[in-house]
């Protein structure tokens, strides 16, 4: 992924692939929530490219409404680089928010890691890049953070 994600950016694949992504995950969490009891999160991945196009907050609500998966049952991950992006990000951000659907902030810690924006952000869970848990048994400063 390291390498093919940021490719796929480039080429603006990642809107088709993200898309694809999503719609396969819902179906999927429907299908094992149709037999199974166990109370779960669909969590999926989100390029800050998906979400900067125009058209992703109405695919989005397609596929919950054709697959049926609450929107309480999906949470989408996405990285620090978001914020710095693009207005039209944080936009959508909302309205999926709204929607009812979770955000996670994935990889906090690997980049533009700044504390002052999190206030500002409607987020659900904010995940630690485990770069930066490298050695936090052994780093005081770490566990601090922590």
């Amino acid at each position: 992924p390291d390498s093919f994600i940021p490719t796929a950016e480039r080429s603006d694949l990642i809107l088709e692939i993200d898309k694809i992504v999503l719609s396969k995950a819902c179906a999927q969490a429907v299908q094992w929530m149709s037999i199974s009891a166990a109370d779960f999160i669909c969590a999926v991945n989100v390029s800050g490219k998906t979400l900067q196009d125009d058209g992703f907050f109405v695919h989005l609500a397609e596929v919950l409404l054709q697959t049926g998966l609450p929107p309480s049952r999906l949470q989408l991950e996405i990285t620090e680089g978001v914020f710095i992006q693009s207005k039209d990000a944080l936009n959508t951000l909302s309205k999926i928010r709204n929607l009812g659907v979770s955000l996670a902030l994935d990889d906090f810690g690997s980049g533009y890691s700044s504390f002052g924006y999190l206030a500002d952000l409607d987020l659900n869970q904010l995940k630690i890049d485990r770069s930066f848990l490298n050695d936090l048994e052994s780093s005081r400063k770490k566990q601090d953070v922590v």
